[in-house]
């Protein structure tokens, strides 16, 4: 084989590569997202609920939704659509007078919108920076195990979620948010009419 040929065949090998490297990691994604969920609802929801959300659940995402003064301030669970344990926190803010009569307010009419996730960026495979049940590469070799447990992760969540509670209060950017429009200029915001019942489901 000429030093040409192997050239030639270096694209073809790293196709090879990475749709390899694309299998593992779906492989190792951690199973069932059934145990996830559980303690996703265990941890967060009660803290939802705390806050004056209310839920209303669907197979890929649980939607969380409250009045605060003139605005519609709401907060989704969105989990992966082929049942992986995988999900990333999504929020947003919109005016209430937006939201047509009777209609449940959705990302989609928000003014602001954005994401909390477990680090910056997307990463090599896209989904990295959600949150998950299996460690980053480093992360593993370091513990010598691949997956967090469930509750471990759950109260990663809890304690990065505190920046979406306070991006909710003042609009303050955390450093595991990401916003997917332009900040809005803040403006003070009529005080909220109070908690609103307590999440069920």
């Amino acid at each position: 084989m000429t030093w040409v040929s192997m050239i030639l065949l270096l694209p073809a090998a790293a196709v090879g590569l990475l749709t390899a490297a694309m299998v593992f990691h779906l492989k190792t994604s951690g199973g069932d997202s059934g145990p996830l969920r559980a303690a996703v609802k265990k941890r967060l929801h009660p803290r939802l609920g705390a806050l004056g959300f209310t839920s209303t659940a669907h197979s890929m995402r649980s939607l969380f939704q409250r009045t605060h003064g003139d605005c519609i301030q709401v907060v989704e669970i969105q989990w992966d659509k082929h049942h992986s344990p995988i999900f990333r926190i999504n929020f947003g803010e919109a005016e209430a007078s937006s939201i047509p009569r009777g209609e449940a307010p959705d990302l989609h009419m928000c003014r602001t919108s954005g994401s909390l996730e477990r680090k910056r960026g997307h990463g090599f495979f896209g989904m990295d920076s959600w949150y998950q049940l299996r460690k980053p590469l480093l992360v593993a070799l370091r513990t010598r195990k691949l997956y967090y447990k469930p509750d471990e992760v759950a109260d990663q969540v809890l304690n990065d979620f505190s920046e979406v509670e306070e991006w909710l209060s003042d609009s303050k950017l955390g450093p595991h948010m990401r916003l997917d429009i332009p900040l809005h200029v803040p403006q003070k915001r009529a005080p909220a009419d109070g908690p609103a019942s307590r999440v069920h489901g």
